[in-house]
């Protein structure tokens, strides 16, 4: 569903480039927020299937380090 989304968007903002400004940025600012759900869902589906190496892989976007409510990761902390 959010990669729908995130590509009706795209569609919309190749389609429509005479956008006014706040708009394309809205859109683009919830593209961003869409990619950091992507990437947290794939960081909780790694840890269930124990694949570490893909959640570690999933870790490392600095978004989805900062969606976590009690950061217990030091280096995590430091970028949130």
């Amino acid at each position: 569903m959010l990669a729908a989304i995130k590509a009706a968007d795209a569609r919309l903002l190749k389609d429509l480039p005479g956008l006014a400004h706040e708009i394309a940025a809205a859109i683009h600012a919830r593209a961003r927020s869409i990619e950091a759900a992507l990437a947290y869902d794939r960081l909780l589906l790694s840890l269930k299937e124990r694949n570490w190496l893909a959640a570690i892989s999933a870790l490392s976007l600095i978004q989805v380090s900062c969606l976590f409510s009690e950061c217990r990761l030091p280096s995590a902390c430091v970028v949130c």
